[in-house]
């Protein structure tokens, strides 16, 4: 029986997501971040309180003691809570990378995927203001990208601030029907609903899309009565960071920037992040944090659209040891002197 959304990999599939992981982490390795596995079965309570976006995606069981378990949603989530449960024995700011799969029951309209590899970091105990943390965040997420030589890619950014003061001070249910349609991508209906609505046009209108980032942000500044230093400051790493300002946070989990990786003419972002300074006290210690996940099956789709992708993972040839009716004593000595040499063995009959 095969399930719906679950799937075994083939060697020519594993070898590629094999390559692209080893060159994140290499990377992230290379900035002196350091590995951590996560438990697959989780609280539920680490769903319900971090990401109630994710409740009804997530797979739960009963256990033997009548406890409720979950499999994760997500891996910034149980990270938090065991660094928070274990912080006296840790040194902050903490620097973290993983490679892990997350599970949800329903997969996303353009991927049924209920397993998603994922590739990621988090940079814990740290402000925004401080280490230059988000500085060196979306760095790293622009030298990820670079690792696969993409060159036609973005950085969409934006800060919870724009939308929570839209929040404040336009009618709950007017603000909420304008997030979803943004977060829908239903800009025809957002369109109309800004044209009555000046603070909506604050986020979204062709004048302001025509100006520049620093522009933007002193438009939007003056009229939701706000400060984005920080998003003023950020834009000016790289040029492939672009101001997205009707980009739509999880507001119950972001609390500053948020960003996604988007590579034009590809779809739907490969990599996602930015910061959630309290998600570490819903698990009782007060640590800052910020972080990315890649999507891996998003990324390699990417790199094989671009043909990016057998740069980075071709098979090396293997070197043939017949048997010649040597013992297979010889056979096996002559292959740990390929060992030796760097090279690989395929050993056969005659």
């Amino acid at each position: 029986m095969v399930f719906r959304g679950l799937k075994t990999w083939l060697p020519s599939d594993v070898r590629k997501q094999l390559a692209v992981k080893a060159k994140l982490i290499d990377l992230y390795e290379q900035w002196s971040y350091e590995p951590i596995v996560v438990q697959s079965l989780v609280d539920i309570d680490v769903i319900n309180k971090a990401n109630k976006k994710f409740t009804d995606k997530t797979f739960t069981f009963l256990d033997k003691d009548g406890e409720m378990i979950a499999l994760r949603t997500e891996l910034t989530q149980p990270i938090a809570k065991s660094i928070a449960g274990r912080s006296q024995e840790l040194e902050f700011p903490l620097k973290l990378y993983y490679d892990a799969s997350v599970f949800r029951y329903k997969g996303s309209p353009t991927d049924e995927s209920r397993e998603i590899q994922q590739v990621g970091i988090e940079y814990i105990g740290a402000k925004a203001t401080e280490n230059y943390s988000d500085s060196e965040v979306l760095q790293l997420l622009i030298d990820s990208a670079k690792q696969f030589s993409l060159e036609n890619f973005q950085i969409s950014l934006t800060d919870t601030k724009i939308w929570e003061a839209i929040f404040e001070k336009l009618p709950k249910e007017i603000a909420e029907k304008a997030y979803n349609l943004a977060l829908n991508g239903d800009f025809l209906n957002f369109t109309k609903l800004t044209e009555t609505n000046e603070i909506l046009k604050a986020i979204y209108s062709p004048e302001l899309l025509r100006l520049n980032s620093k522009e933007q942000l002193e438009y939007i500044e003056k009229l939701l009565n706000i400060e984005l230093n920080e998003l003023k400051s950020l834009v000016q790493i790289s040029t492939k960071i672009q101001i997205v300002p009707y980009q739509c946070p999880d507001l119950d989990l972001y609390t500053g920037i948020h960003f996604k990786l988007i590579v034009r003419g590809q779809g739907i972002h490969i990599a996602m992040g930015g910061r959630y300074d309290n998600l570490y006290a819903s698990f009782g210690e007060d640590l800052p944090a910020i972080g990315f996940a890649f999507y891996i099956p998003r990324l390699i789709s990417a790199l094989a659209n671009l043909d990016l992708l057998e740069k980075i993972s071709t098979k090396e040839s293997s070197i043939e040891l017949k048997n010649k009716s040597q013992s297979w004593g010889e056979i096996y000595q002559e292959a740990q002197n390929q060992f030796k040499d760097g090279n690989k063995v395929l050993i056969c009959n005659k």
